[in-house]
């Protein structure tokens, strides 16, 4: 039974690295692999259903690409009155180094993280903190890591990690139970988040060799 399932992941990233579909195309071959799957092979799903899935689908989809829309707007807001370099100057103004700096950033980030979703997040902030990266001198490729582990962190990080509801909402346990559960990771990925910062060459390695 299992190995149909295990096929989503076999045709996705088959289909990517053998050159015959782009990222978003794999998404749309996922799908209709699911649905031949679940409509012909194990049966759970009606015609009905599988119509309701695409239409709850389309209705989550449309809620994501609003927070992108606004997004952009906000962005073009930004850089239309010069708002990163007004910060840019005001940091430079008040001496803040790269360290205290990152510092700074990441406990902005695992704030945004409990409450946006990743893609929200960066959208929004990405055209507002790297003008003060770069001023700062701070390697992109390195503060691009440094984000996605925060936001990736946010997601389970009490009392707002948008997957401890998922969790909840999925496994019916009360929320004392997950939190409790998640505390120790918590710890864990706070003290790998600490390292991947200070410690640029953890997140810089496969790079340095590739481009070397």
């Amino acid at each position: 039974r299992g190995l149909w399932a295990l096929g989503a992941p076999f045709i996705i990233l088959g289909g990517i690295y053998g050159g015959v579909f782009s990222p978003t195309e794999a998404a749309a071959v996922a799908c209709i692999y699911a649905i031949f799957v679940t409509r012909f092979v194990f049966r759970e799903l009606s015609w009905g259903d599988i119509i309701d899935a695409a239409a709850s689908t389309t209705r989550f989809t449309a809620q994501i690409l609003i927070v992108v829309a606004c997004a952009g707007v906000f962005s073009w807001l930004l850089t239309v009155n010069q708002v990163p370099a007004t910060l840019v100057s005001w940091l430079q103004s008040l001496g803040v180094g790269p360290l205290t700096f990152l510092l700074l950033v990441n406990v902005l980030l695992l704030l945004v993280g409990c409450v946006l979703d990743p893609l929200s997040a960066i959208l929004l902030l990405t055209p507002l903190l790297i003008p003060v990266v770069k001023a700062l001198g701070i390697d992109t490729v390195h503060f691009g890591i440094i984000m996605t582990v925060n936001l990736a962190i946010g997601l389970f990080t009490p009392p707002f990690g948008i997957n401890i509801f998922v969790a909840q909402s999925v496994l019916g346990v009360d929320l004392k139970s997950i939190y409790r559960g998640i505390l120790p990771f918590v710890v864990l990925y706070l003290i790998a988040l600490a390292l991947i910062t200070y410690v640029p060459s953890i997140s810089l390695a496969g790079v340095w060799l590739l481009m070397n």
